[in-house]
Formats: C-alpha cells, structure tokens, sequence
C-alpha cells in the first residue's frame, strides 16, 4: 500500500531540533523550514519522522511522550544491536548470518516505510546509515541539514562507518568551506552543497525585531554553553577567570545553555543552579543586574546574538553564526584551538594555540569598541543567505 501522491517529502529529525509554534500544537524544524517553504510551494507532502531518543511536549498533559514509531524504530535498533553483538561473539552459523546482516531489521523498518510513504526526496539531519542504504536502493535522494561543524567523529566516524553505502547523497553547508574536513573520508556519490545559514532566514523577523529592542542596551558578552560530555545532563564549567575579567570591565553577560539542557524545566533550572554555585564556589559573585541566563527554545542564537557586542563559546554553531554577523568571538578551549589547526593549518577561524589572560584583555576591548548587528546589515545577510538556498534547490532539482 502507498500514500496517493507522488509528491511527498519524508523528515528525518530528532525532537531536540524542533520549535513549537505560539498555539502549542504545531511545530518546525528552523534548521530547513525556510527551505520546506520552498518545496511546499510546488505542492510536496510532507511526513515527520522522529529519530530514537526523541521526546515530544504534550501541552495538555503537560507531560512528554515519544511517538509509536519512535518506540518501534529505537527497539528493532536495539534487537540489531543485540544481533551484532551475539555474531562478534559467538559466530552464528553462515546461513543465519547472511540473512540477519547488520541492520536488518532497520532496514526492514525503513523499507515498509518508503513503501508507504514514496517519497520523491528524504531531508533531515544526520539520517539514519540505514536509511540512506534503503533509499539508494529506492532511488530516493537524502539530503543532511547541517546542525554544526562536521568532522569525523559521530555521525562520520569510521566505526560506525561500516560501509560507505550509507551516506546521504547531498551535504548541505551554510559556508562551503567548511566542507573540506570531510573531503578525505566521503564516497565520490556524495556532493557538498552550499545552502546558506536556512535557520537565519527562518528566524529573520525575530532578529529584525530585537535589533529595534536592543537597540539601546549596554554592551553585552553572550556565552555560549554546552554540555560537559555526550549524554550529561550538566553544563560545561564557566571560565571563571574570563568571567572574572568581564564583571570588571562594562560589560554584561548573558548566559544561554545548550538545547540539552533546556529539555525540560527543571533540567533548565538545575543547569542554571549549577552555573551559579560554581560562581559562588571560586568567589565570582551573582549579579542579576549584570549576569542573566537565556532558554533556547526561547530565544533563537541568532536573536541572542543580535544583542551582543561579542562571543565566547566552544561550541562550533554559535562561533560560526557570529562570524556571519561580524562579532568577535573568543574559543576558551585548547581543544578547539587544536581541532581547527589540524583540521586546516592556515586556521579556519583563527583560534590562538592557547588562551592566556592576555588575549582575554584584547578580547574585552574588541568587545567593548564593537557595534551590534544593524538593521541594515541584517536584511543584507538574509537576502545573501536565500540567494545560496535558491542556488542549492536548483542543484537537488526537486
């Protein structure tokens, strides 16, 4: 059985990504809805897909609940997980091995789907490997949105690589150098596309409006935190002798967490209660007036960003978007600093091999002596960005 239509398009995302509109009971994915836009207007269908781990908000239980298709799709990957396991192990015979090969119940799952569904295009961020392997046999096209710098761990990484089949066919970049770290390891199958900053242009009239509300503020650091390690539930440690620098100068500091740690309120909160102990902890005081903290599922980077005379992250999507509006931007890691030099030994961004307080002064001055992103520039850097997404629509043919 398939779904009538011969236009449809199959979204591929984790629940992480996604914005829930002002009633509630719609969502969007801001890292493609300017380009879903686009497709929607040659009359696409589209089909929402939420990878394992995926937790959507109920707004009248006021719980989270995970989809039917979620729980079905993240058990048979364990049962093929289990099955890899008991091979390595325990070396079933030839016969049983052929026929339950890595990721076949995946695959099974994912071809019952494209059946169903018969999507001319898959769009979504780091689609599933065996995904990709059903939809080249199916001759349907995938395309990874970009949600940060790609390199070769995770989605890339060799060990989870074990065969080069399942990569997407398109790689969108919103700057296409970036695309040079991956150059060595990707299949000659796979192009790099630059699609332009899509998630600026989705949160355009956000950014105009706080350009207007900003206006007049006093000059602002905006810092960028992240989770200690993959899975935690706890943010990377402040800086604090940084963060001792900035309370000296003029400066305000605005705090915004990772996506991870604003899951849920009381994530948020414990973050932000652990952010303000260790400042009591090394005698770096909590002013209000001078420290405040933002949600992201409230306030877009980019809207963060607009309101802010400089950076300091080591997170690799808020240190390029500020690089697109022009703000200097401080990296307090050395493994950062090392992941750029080897990564391009001219240096892509320009980190400095180590961070001393010397730099931190030179940082605070170039904060201090820069304007925030004006109304004008902008309108300009959205309508150069939707120039390359047209471009890149162009090259998918859809």
């Amino acid at each position: 059985m398939k779904i009538k239509t011969e236009k449809s398009v199959l979204i591929y995302t984790s629940s992480l990504y996604i914005k829930y509109s002002k009633n509630k009971y719609e969502f969007s994915l801001p890292l493609g809805e300017a380009l879903f836009d686009q497709i929607s207007k040659k009359n696409y269908q589209f089909f929402w897909f939420f990878r394992e781990g995926s937790r959507l908000y109920n707004f009248q239980k006021k719980t989270y609940h995970t989809p039917f298709l979620t729980k079905v799709y993240s058990l048979l990957i364990k049962i093929d997980n289990l099955n890899r396991i008991l091979n390595y192990k325990f070396s079933t015979t030839k016969q049983i091995g052929k026929f339950l090969f890595r990721g076949f119940f995946e695959r099974l799952f994912w071809k019952l789907i494209l059946n169903f569904i018969n999507p001319k295009i898959i769009i979504g961020t780091e689609p599933s490997q065996e995904l990709c392997i059903v939809a080249r046999k199916k001759n349907i096209e995938v395309i990874d949105l970009e949600h940060g710098l790609r390199d070769d761990a995770y989605y890339f990484n060799k060990l989870y690589r074990y065969t080069n089949k399942g990569y997407p066919n398109y790689l969108f970049y919103s700057d296409i150098k970036d695309s040079l770290i991956l150059e060595k390891i990707l299949p000659k199958y796979v192009r790099n596309i630059e699609s332009g900053y899509l998630d600026l242009i989705y949160y355009e009239k956000e950014i105009l409006n706080a350009i207007k509300f900003y206006q007049n503020d006093k000059r602002t650091i905006l810092y960028a935190s992240t989770y200690k390690i993959r899975g935690s539930k706890k943010p990377h440690d402040l800086p604090i002798d940084l963060i001792k620098i900035i309370q000296k100068s003029k400066l305000n500091l605005i705090i915004r967490l990772h996506p991870k740690l604003a899951q849920s309120e009381s994530i948020f909160i414990n973050s932000i209660n652990y952010l303000k102990n260790q400042l009591k902890k090394n005698n770096c005081p909590f002013n209000s007036q001078k420290i405040s903290f933002t949600n992201p599922y409230k306030n877009s980077l980019w809207k963060d960003l607009s309101n802010a005379n400089g950076l300091v992250s080591l997170n690799s999507s808020s240190y390029r978007y500020a690089k697109r509006f022009g703000i200097p931007v401080l990296i307090h890691s050395n493994e950062m600093n090392i992941y750029d030099k080897k990564n391009h030994p001219k240096g892509l961004y320009g980190f400095s091999n180590d961070l001393d307080y010397e730099e931190c002064e030179s940082f605070i001055n170039l904060c201090l002596n820069n304007n925030k992103l004006s109304f004008s520039k902008a309108k300009k850097l959205v309508f150069l960005e939707k120039q390359k997404m047209l471009r890149a629509l162009e090259v998918i043919e859809i």
